[in-house]
């Protein structure tokens, strides 16, 4: 318990929790926008955490998921993503993933 218990007691030092989570909450808006911004990609609602839900177009949902990874689909429907970002998500990662899926949805 005492391991646990430091890294609890870290995390509340300084709000340290609270850094961390207000990055991945931003990590996650940057992603939702720039998604949005894509032609053909949809947000399903509101980004209001550390996760994106998005439709993607159906003719390259397969293709974007096998070019950047998994997603996790959170209904039967595999052209909805479930994007979660992390307290480590770089802005850089945010890029490279959209990147990817514009370069995607281009491609006719």
């Amino acid at each position: 318990m005492r391991f646990v218990a430091a890294q609890v007691i870290a995390l509340l030092a300084d709000d340290l929790w609270l850094e961390l989570a207000t990055h991945a909450n931003d990590a996650a808006r940057r992603l939702g926008e720039q998604l949005d911004a894509v032609e053909g990609v949809s947000l399903v609602q509101a980004v209001q955490a550390n996760m994106v839900f998005v439709r993607f177009p159906e003719k390259f949902a397969a293709r974007i998921h096998q070019a950047v990874g998994p997603f996790h689909p959170p209904t039967s429907d595999r052209t909805v993503g479930r994007l979660v970002t992390a307290w480590d998500t770089q802005p850089s990662d945010v890029t490279s993933f959209v990147d990817a899926v514009t370069r995607i949805t281009r491609e006719r």
